[in-house]
């Protein structure tokens, strides 16, 4: 999940440049302002969910984030078949996604570590490994995907949030319900 929610946040920074200076034509400074507000929302989730995480279970947080990255994702596709290249939707669903892996980053290294009692160094490094794989490997399928719409970085968020809800289905245990 780690890499997945790694790979996530990083995306924007290698197609954003792109779409907003190449297909909208604004000024790099500008670009620089708007990355800045993207990661704004990115610094608020993360800000969120440790008071998040106390109202809800690790699971349901998980989820609802994944759902928000969709969400940022399908805003990307949709806007690219019906308005085509626009500013504000680039920038809502950027800000949904990034929001969302602002809450889902710190959540899924907590669950990353938590399974383990033992050699939690080796164990970090490990995961901090894998997760920078993830991420390189998501930036150069963004580099190499078409660059003039939002909608395959739309595409991408989507199939992220799908694997994440994936493996939170797959590998995390079920709990029994409270007395």
């Amino acid at each position: 999940m780690f890499g997945l929610v790694g790979a996530a946040q990083m995306v924007f920074g290698v197609a954003g440049p792109f779409l907003y200076q190449v297909g909208l034509g604004y000024s790099s400074t500008t670009y620089g302002f708007i990355a800045l507000a993207v990661g704004a929302a990115n610094f608020v989730g993360a800000a969120m969910c440790g008071a998040l995480a106390q109202r809800s279970t690790t699971k349901r947080l998980a989820m609802a984030g994944a759902v928000v990255l969709a969400l940022g994702g399908a805003v990307m596709v949709a806007s690219a078949h019906l308005v085509g290249l626009n500013f504000w939707f680039i920038t809502a669903g950027a800000g949904l996604a990034l929001l969302s892996t602002g809450v889902l980053d710190p959540l899924s290294k907590g669950l990353a570590m938590g399974v383990f009692s033992r050699n939690i160094g080796l164990i970090a490094g490990l995961i901090s490994t894998f997760c920078y794989v993830s991420i390189t490997g998501a930036m150069a399928l963004v580099a190499w995907l078409p660059e003039e719409s939002q909608e395959p970085l739309g595409w991408l968020y989507v199939a992220i949030a799908v694997g994440l809800i994936t493996l939170l289905l797959t590998t995390v245990k079920r709990t029994a319900p409270a007395d």
